[in-house]
């Protein structure tokens, strides 16, 4: 047993330690680059004898490390990538130069590697060199010849009605090259004319990795960072989504930052059937309810009457205004004087019951009715005329009104006794004594937080020097922070920041840290105390910048 523990240990020790070598690309064209990549577990630890390796036709000269994290079946392996930039000085085919690196004290030699390195291409050319590149004071590279980059915005309808909600999104169609960090442009609007547009928040769309287009197979990636619901306000044909991306290449097919313009998507927009009759404006299906808040059996004479009409289902409500606002304005004396004191919407994207997905809104009015005189309280149905999409009609509801018995006088006497005896019991639960000894309590441990604050001169310490204060304080700012900023890294995300204008060292600082995680929260864990502290500091500078704009 003792033996097979030992050759456990041993085993994940050496699985640990386990080193990779391989090169990016063996062949290609004289004026261009490779990398050879010697790939590790992050707890290795390394040395690198000589920055350079050479012979008489290639030459390998050490271009910096990168961590790289790969999620597969939800377990996490970090690896860190020891990068050698491959240059030719003629073309022909040769074996890659001896390189060699310790790792764990162990030397570290791959075997022979044959680079075939072709004539120089006519569209061969240097360019300014990627972040990565500039950071270690090397020539980048440009954007692989035969790469194919595009953005699309893409809608969930071609053809839509006025007032029929639907979704739009940004897809980058790419092929010949890795998947590339992209943003939108935030100096480049976008232009949905006639359109009313507002970012969904919590939404993301998924797509199939893969899709034919133009007689090409092009790999597929949403901008889940901005999905837009978007309402049309006239008929017409219009293009959606016209605007400006960044891009920059990853780890193994780096390229210099790329600017294109987005393909917009084409939308006709249809206009609304003619309607003999008073239309709502809500566009969708729909159902509705009208309930009495009161206690029917206690209404007299001088009470207010409270009524509560909900409309809800698929669809736009925005709309609409009053159900109720064209009930009795030809009669002078009309029993049905209502007020409308109090209205809500919402709306969220959700699967709806066909198994699609689409918007469920709902709208909530809240009426008061003075009763006048004793006697059977009852009103007409009020129509409610919305526009259905789906059968391109326009459909009707009844909104049946309950009703009620007017008293002379209150039948219920003593409500407002028992009303009293209800408060008095709420004011004497404030008699309890667990209140006191909880209230206490909390005095008693931020007191003992403030004690534990001095350091040995006797004088105050900053909270942010207790750990599990710091995380409380710091955790929610990066969360937000992380949100805000999405996939953005390296230089493009300096070039976002700057353009927003945030400071060149506080952009650049954030810049630095987000070369190696997936988000600013992991980013804490590995930083030392004072680099929190500027983190979180430099965080709190950004998003109140940030919400500054957005007003």
């Amino acid at each position: 047993m003792c033996f097979f523990i030992v050759l456990l240990f041993t085993f994940q020790s050496l699985a640990a330690d386990e080193t990779k070598f391989y090169v990016t690309r063996n062949i290609f064209h004289l004026g261009e680059e490779s990398f050879a990549i010697f790939e590790m577990d992050t707890r290795s630890k390394y040395t690198i004898p000589k920055n350079s390796f050479s012979n008489s036709e290639l030459t390998a000269v050490y271009a910096g490390v990168e961590e790289n994290t790969t999620i597969v079946n939800f377990q996490v392996f970090r690896k860190r990538l020891l990068k050698f930039r491959i240059r030719a000085l003629k073309h022909g085919t040769f074996f890659l130069p001896p390189i060699s690196i310790e790792v764990n004290g162990r030397k570290f030699q791959p075997g022979s590697v044959q680079i075939q390195v072709l004539p120089r291409s006519q569209t061969a050319k240097s360019g300014n060199g990627s972040f990565f590149d500039r950071f270690f004071q090397f020539e980048g590279e440009d954007l692989p010849e035969n790469a194919d980059l595009r953005v699309l915005f893409q809608t969930s309808k071609k053809e839509a009605w006025v007032g029929e909600p639907i979704i739009g999104y940004f897809t980058l169609y790419y092929r010949d090259v890795r998947k590339p960090y992209f943003d939108r442009n935030p100096a480049d609007s976008i232009q949905f004319p006639y359109f009313r547009s507002e970012v969904l928040s919590g939404v993301a769309v998924k797509v199939p990795d893969q899709v034919l287009y133009e007689g090409n197979i092009y790999d597929i990636a949403v901008y889940n960072k901005e999905i837009y619901s978007l309402i049309p306000l006239r008929p017409g044909e219009f293009h959606l989504g016209k605007t400006t991306f960044s891009l920059e290449g990853q780890l193994q097919s780096y390229f210099n930052v790329k600017t294109i313009s987005t393909t917009p998507s084409k939308i006709n927009v249809k206009n609304l059937p003619k309607y003999e009759g008073s239309f709502s404006g809500a566009v969708g299906k729909f159902k509705t309810h009208v309930k009495i808040k009161n206690d029917p059996n206690d209404i007299a004479v001088g009470d207010t009457l409270y009524l509560t009409l909900l409309v809800e289902g698929e669809g736009n409500l925005s709309a609409v205004s009053d159900p109720f606002s064209n009930v009795c304005k030809s009669e002078k004396n009309c029993a049905f004087r209502t007020t409308l004191y109090d209205t809500h919407r919402s709306w969220k994207f959700t699967e709806l019951e066909n198994s699609g997905y689409g918007f469920y809104s709902t709208a909530r009015f809240e009426y008061g009715i003075p009763m006048t005189k004793a006697g059977v309280w009852k009103r007409d149905s009020v129509n409610f005329a919305f526009f259905n999409p789906d059968n391109a009609s326009y459909q009707n509801i009844n909104l049946e009104i309950p009703q009620v018995n007017v008293s002379e006088t209150k039948q219920n006497s003593g409500h407002g006794d028992s009303l009293k005896e209800k408060r008095g019991n709420e004011n004497s639960s404030w008699t309890n004594p667990f209140l006191y000894f909880g209230f206490l309590g909390l005095i008693l441990l931020i007191f003992w937080i403030r004690f534990r604050s001095r350091n040995s001169d006797g004088d105050w310490v900053s909270l942010e020097n207790i750990p599990w204060v710091f995380s409380i304080f710091a955790l929610p700012t990066l969360k937000e922070l992380d949100l805000r900023l999405g996939s953005k890294r390296g230089l493009v995300l300096k070039q976002s920041l700057l353009s927003k204008g945030i400071s060149e060292p506080d952009a650049s600082f954030l810049a630095n840290l987000s070369r190696t995680e997936t988000n600013f929260v992991e980013v804490l864990a590995r930083l030392n105390s004072d680099q929190r502290k500027s983190l979180l500091h430099i965080s709190k500078r950004i998003l109140k910048k940030l919400k500054e704009e957005d007003r």
